[in-house]
C-alpha cells in the first residue's frame, strides 16, 4: 500500500461518505413520512383483526350449535347428564364475542357512527339470539330422545301396549310405529294424521276384542296417553321447526344472517378506510422515491467523474487477463493513483500472480485426476466384458429353442439386469432378472444372482421354480448379511422351467414382482408373478412363491422382461407403461422374432426421444 496519504477531499472515503450521508438524509425523510402512515395502518389492521376474531367466534358458535344439534340431541348421555361440552364451549365463545365487541367499541381511531350502530345491532341481535337458543334448548330437553322426555314417555306407553297379552291387530300397531318413525325422521305432517287415524282404529279394535272391562279401560288409557304424548311431541317439534324454514330454527337463521350482515358492514367500512390510507401512502412514497431518484442521479454524475475512469481502466485490464485464461504472459495494467483504487490495483496484481501460480498447480492435479478416471473407466469396460461373457449367447439360446431374440440395453456400461439359461436333461431353465440399482452396484448384484442360480439348480439340483426363488431369496439375504440390517438390496425375477415334449411344452412359471407374457392360439396372454421380491425386507415374506403351469404347443412364444422398457419416460414425463407394452406385443407377436425385436427397439427409441435412459432394459423372446 502506498505510504502517501490521499487528500481528504480526493479520497474515495470522502466521496462515498458524501453519497452515503445524502442517502441517509433521503431515507430519514422516507422513514419520517411513512412512520406515521404505518402507525395509522397498524391501528386499522388491529381493528380489522379484532373484527375477524369476532367473525371467527360467531362462525365457531354456529358450528358448535350445529354439532350440538347433530350429535347431542340424539345422544342419550346428554339427556341423562343434562349438560354438553358443545354448550360449554359455546358459552365461552359467546363471552369472548361480547368482550371483543366492548374492545371494538372503545377503539375510536377508526370507528364512525355507522360502525357504532353496527356494534349496537350485533349486541342487540346476540341478546335475541341467546334468548331463542335458550328456548330451543328447553324445547329439546322437553322433547327428549328415546328413553328421555316426551319421546321416552311415548315409547314406554307403546311398549306396554305391545307387551300386553290381550289380542289386537298387530299390523295396525306396526303401522302406528312406522308412522311415528316416519314423522320423527322426515318431520312431515302427513304422518301425524295417519298415526292418529290408526290409533283411533286400534282403540276401536281393543274396545271390541278385550272383554274384561278393567283391562279394556287400562289398554285404552295407555293408547290415549300414547296419543297425547305423541301430540305433545308434535307440538315441540313444530315450535323447534319441522323444517329449517319453520319455528325457532327459522328465527335462528334470520338472526344469524343479520349478525353476519352487521359484521360484514364493519369489515367493509374498515377495509375502505384501509384502502384509502394505503393509497395515500402509495402516492407519498412515489413522490419521495422520485425525489430520491433525481438526487441519486445528480450525486452519481458528480461521483462517477472521479471514479469511472480509473475503475474502467482497471476493469478492462482484468477482462483482458480473464480472456487469456490468466496466462502468465499477461500482466495487469495497474492504476497509478494515490487512493483506494490505486491500492486495489496493487492488490489485484498480487492476487493475479497467486492465481496464475495456483492454476498451474491445478492443471497438474487435473491431469492426474483424468489419468485416474481413465483407469477407472478401463476397469468398468473390462467388467462389462466379464458381465457379457456370462450371459447366454444367441447360439446357446437357439440351440434349445426354435428361435429367439434379446433386447439388452444397460443404462450405463454395466447393468443390473441379466438373463440366465440352464439346461438339465429334458428341462430348460430361463430367467430374466432385474437387480436393485444399475451401473456398477447393479452389476455386482447381477453377478451374485447369476452365481447363486447356477449353484441352486446346477449343484443343489433344485428344479421347482417356486422353490428356486425361495432358496434364492434366502441365499441373497445370507450373502449380503441382510439379517443384520446391513443391506436391503434384492431383485425381481421372471423364471420359467420348460419340459420338452413332442408337440406340447409344459412351462412352469414363478415370478417375483415380474410378469410372463406368452402366446396361445394366436392371442397374447400374461401371468402375473407374486407380489414379493427376492432379498431385502419383504412385507409378504411369509407368503410362499407359487408355480403357474402352462401347456403350450410348439411354436408359441414366451416373453420375459424387466420393467425398464415400460418405465421409460418421454419428454412429457409420461411412462411407456405396462398396458401399452402388452398392446405392443399383441400387435407384433405374429411377426418373426427378428422383426419383433426391430419393432420393439424402434418403439422404445421413438418414445424415449432425447430423454436419457431411465433404467436397464432387458427383453428375451423365445419360440418354443
Amino acid at each position: 500500500m502506498p505510504t502517501d496519504t490521499p487528500s481528504k477531499f480526493r479520497s474515495l472515503k470522502f466521496k462515498l461518505e458524501v453519497t452515503f450521508l445524502s442517502f441517509l438524509l433521503l431515507m430519514g425523510c422516507i422513514i419520517m413520512v411513512t412512520f406515521w402512515f404505518d402507525y395509522r395502518r397498524s391501528e386499522i389492521d388491529e381493528f380489522m383483526s379484532l373484527v375477524g376474531k369476532i367473525n371467527f367466534n360467531v362462525v365457531k358458535i354456529q358450528s358448535l350449535e350445529k354439532d350440538f344439534f347433530s350429535n347431542e340431541t340424539i345422544n342419550p348421555e346428554y339427556y341423562r347428564k343434562g349438560d354438553s361440552p358443545y354448550l360449554k364451549e359455546r358459552k365461552k365463545r359467546l363471552r369472548e364475542v361480547l368482550q371483543q365487541l366492548q374492545t371494538l367499541e372503545n377503539r375510536k381511531e377508526i370507528s364512525n357512527l355507522a360502525i357504532q350502530m353496527d356494534i349496537a345491532d350485533i349486541r342487540r341481535l346476540l341478546v335475541r339470539y341467546e334468548t331463542r337458543f335458550d328456548s330451543l334448548i328447553l324445547l329439546i330437553n322437553l322433547r327428549g330422545f328415546k328413553d328421555f322426555g316426551v319421546e321416552g314417555r311415548m315409547r314406554r306407553y307403546i311398549h306396554r301396549i305391545e307387551s300386553s297379552p290381550f289380542p289386537f291387530d298387530k299390523e295396525k300397531m306396526l303401522m302406528i310405529r312406522r308412522y311415528e318413525k316416519d314423522f320423527i325422521i322426515r318431520k312431515e305432517k302427513i304422518y301425524i294424521a295417519k298415526l292418529l287415524v290408526m290409533v283411533d282404529s286400534l282403540r276401536r279394535d281393543i274396545a271390541l276384542s278385550v272383554r274384561n272391562p278393567e283391562e279394556r279401560d287400562k289398554m285404552i288409557a295407555l293408547l290415549t296417553s300414547y296419543r297425547d304424548t305423541f301430540t305433545q311431541l308434535v307440538t315441540y317439534e313444530e315450535k323447534i321447526g319441522l323444517k329449517k324454514g319453520d319455528g325457532l330454527l327459522q328465527e335462528f337463521s334470520v338472526l344469524s344472517l343479520e349478525i353476519q350482515k352487521s359484521i360484514d358492514h364493519i369489515q367493509k367500512e374498515a377495509t375502505e378506510k384501509s384502502l384509502a390510507l394505503k393509497e395515500r401512502i402509495k402516492l407519498t412514497l412515489i413522490g419521495v422515491v422520485l425525489l430520491c431518484i433525481v438526487s441519486n442521479i445528480l450525486l452519481s454524475l458528480f461521483v462517477t467523474q472521479y471514479l469511472s475512469k480509473p475503475v474502467r481502466k482497471l476493469s478492462n485490464s482484468i477482462h483482458k487477463v480473464i480472456k487469456n485464461n490468466f496466462s502468465e504472459s499477461i500482466k495487469l495494467e495497474q492504476v497509478k493513483s494515490n487512493d483506494e483504487i490505486g491500492w486495489l490495483s496493487n492488490d489485484f496484481a498480487k492476487m493475479l500472480e497467486t492465481v496464475q501460480n495456483n492454476i498451474a498447480q491445478i492443471q497438474l492435479q487435473s491431469d492426474q485426476i483424468a489419468h485416474s478416471q481413465e483407469k477407472i473407466m478401463d476397469s468398468i469396460r473390462y467388467g462389462q466384458q466379464i458381465q457379457e461373457a456370462v450371459l447366454p449367447t444367441e447360439e446357446e439360446l437357439n440351440a434349445f429353442f426354435e428361435d429367439s431374440f434379446v433386447i439388452y440395453k444397460p443404462q450405463k456400461l454395466v447393468s443390473g439386469d441379466f438373463y440366465w439359461l440352464f439346461r438339465k436333461k429334458r428341462r430348460t431353465f430361463i430367467a430374466v432378472v432385474d437387480c436393485t440399482g444399475h451401473g456398477v452396484p447393479g452389476a455386482f448384484m447381477s453377478m451374485i444372482g447369476h452365481t447363486l442360480l447356477n449353484k441352486i439348480v446346477g449343484q443343489s439340483k433344485i428344479y421347482d421354480p417356486a422353490m428356486i426363488l425361495e432358496v434364492l431369496h434366502i441365499e441373497i439375504k445370507n450373502a449380503l448379511h441382510q439379517q443384520e440390517g446391513k443391506n436391503s438390496d434384492g431383485m425381481d425375477i421372471c423364471l420359467c422351467c420348460i419340459d420338452d415334449g413332442t408337440d406340447q411344452k409344459i412351462v412352469t412359471f414363478a415370478g417375483a414382482k415380474r410378469t410372463l407374457y406368452y402366446t396361445k392360439n394366436g392371442k397374447l396372454h400374461l401371468l402375473k408373478g407374486d407380489k414379493r421380491g427376492i432379498g431385502g425386507r419383504q412385507k409378504s415374506e411369509n407368503q410362499p412363491f407359487n408355480n403357474q403351469v402352462l401347456s403350450l404347443r410348439k411354436g408359441e412364444i414366451l416373453y420375459l422382461t424387466t420393467d425398464g422398457f415400460a418405465d421409460q419416460n418421454n419428454a412429457a414425463r409420461e411412462k411407456f407403461g405396462s398396458l401399452r407394452f402388452a398392446q405392443t406385443l399383441e400387435q407384433v407377436h405374429r411377426q418373426s422374432l427378428s422383426r419383433q425385436k426391430e419393432i420393439l427397439e424402434r418403439f422404445f427409441e421413438a418414445h424415449k426421444q432425447k430423454e436419457p435412459q431411465r433404467d436397464d432394459v432387458t427383453i428375451v423372446g423365445i419360440k418354443l
